[in-house]
């Protein structure tokens, strides 16, 4: 008995029933319509990691826009480093520049928040997100697996004569990035997000936290 409790201690995390399991499909833009009647487009990305369940959208006030982010980040060099644990969208209104509500979906339990990273402004025009990328560490390659670790996302006036700048988060080092989304029409932003997120598993079981986003886009 004595051998076989050392055997499960020295075991590596990630051997430890580490398996993808089955989720259910993201929510379609209809369920999304609901809160936000002027969504027209949903914009995700590939290759992005694959572990925990998809949360609940949450959308910027009505009238407002995104207009950067925040990412709770668990800093790199702990025991089981999960990375990034959550984004949250800084919604800004389109009419009069005020602040809104941040609009946020599941979030893991470890790390501090960081930002905000905001779009700049054009001139005398705001800039909001249309377009993003996540930093991804793929499954399988090392023991601790982080899953996502950083941020970037593409900034455009509405009326999309300013070009596109980007922005990128203070997150850690590990993996890459995937290709960057499909960006919002012309006359539209980011207006709603929606994190898939793993649960805490326990001790002696690799954590990853958040593995995958979706944003949604709305007219202006």
């Amino acid at each position: 008995m004595e051998a076989f409790l050392f055997f499960l201690f020295v075991l590596p995390a990630t051997e430890l029933a580490k398996v993808p399991t089955l989720h259910e499909a993201p929510p379609t833009i209809e369920s999304l319509k609901a809160n936000r009647a002027n969504v027209i487009q949903i914009i995700s990305v590939s290759n992005a990691g694959s572990w925990g369940d998809w949360g609940l959208w949450d959308n910027c006030p009505q009238g407002s826009y995104a207009n950067g982010f925040r990412i709770k980040v668990e800093p790199e060099n702990v025991l089981d480093e999960t990375s990034v644990n959550s984004i949250c969208l800084e919604c800004v209104y389109a009419d009069s520049g005020q602040i809104a509500n941040r609009a946020c979906s599941s979030e893991g339990p470890w790390g501090q928040w960081r930002g905000p990273y905001n779009c700049p402004m054009i001139g005398y025009s705001r800039s909001y997100i249309v377009g993003f990328s996540l930093k991804n560490q793929k499954e399988g390659l090392i023991r601790d697996e982080t899953a996502i670790n950083n941020m970037q996302a593409l900034c455009r006036t509405f009326d999309g004569t300013s070009g596109i700048t980007m922005i990128e988060g203070n997150g850690n080092t590990h993996g890459t990035y995937t290709a960057f989304s499909s960006t919002c029409p012309t006359g539209s932003a980011v207006c709603a997000i929606m994190t898939r997120v793993e649960p805490d598993r326990g001790n002696l079981i690799d954590d990853t936290a958040l593995n995958d986003a979706q944003l949604a886009c709305c007219t202006l």
